[in-house]
């Protein structure tokens, strides 16, 4: 790894982080408003290019996973991650004891959509995480590579507390095509939530036009 690239990494990382206690927290987007993206944005992508030919250690590893968390709303940096498949598997690997959930479904998501061959494999341990969110958006990812085990999960999700659990359940039961989804768009019908009634009619609606 060149010294440079490092350095320009960990200084802007710094630069963020002694920047981020004045704000974090004070509403949703709040990282929206740091006046440096652009420059972090291009060490971070430097230093994944440079990783590309070489593991990074542990510390780099979280250092870019806490980067990719912070860049949760514009997600260009999720995006150039799928660039380098070797540097997202090890960043998946080392994602399930970080304990930001903006870093865990940006990963499980990049591996997704980087179509990986040991996709599901990867994903897999986010399926148990803590995090509802970060469970759901693992189930929705992992449903193209491992059908059949997304379709079990998603059937026990159908009584979920998680009014967007059921929701993703519906989906992923779409998504497989399973035998018993219009089973489960019936009796979701008159659900308590009103969001998961919207969404068993946008399926309906779909799955008619199909």
């Amino acid at each position: 790894m060149t010294e440079n690239a490092f350095d320009r990494f960990a200084d802007e990382v710094l630069r963020f982080k002694e920047w981020a206690p004045h704000h974090q927290g004070s509403y949703g987007e709040w990282e929206c408003d740091y006046e440096h993206w652009n420059e972090l944005w291009a060490a971070t992508e430097t230093l994944m290019e440079t990783c590309a030919h070489e593991t990074p250690d542990l510390a780099i590893g979280g250092e870019l996973l806490y980067t990719i968390a912070r860049d949760n709303e514009i997600e260009r940096l999720r995006c150039e991650l799928i660039k380098y498949p070797e540097l997202l598997r090890y960043l998946a690997r080392i994602g399930i004891d970080c304990p930001d959930r903006d870093a865990k479904w940006q990963i499980v998501v990049s591996v997704a959509d980087a179509r990986l061959s040991d996709a599901a494999d990867l994903i897999r341990p986010y399926l148990a995480d803590s995090d509802e969110y970060v469970r759901r958006r693992s189930l929705l990812a992992i449903a193209s590579f491992s059908p059949r085990e997304a379709e079990e999960m998603a059937k026990g999700w159908m009584d979920d507390e998680f009014e967007y659990s059921r929701i993703a359940g519906l989906h992923v039961l779409d998504i497989v095509n399973a035998d018993l989804i219009s089973f489960y768009l019936e009796k979701h019908a008159d659900d308590p939530s009103r969001h998961v009634r919207t969404n068993v009619e946008q399926i309906r609606k779909k799955r008619q036009k199909a």
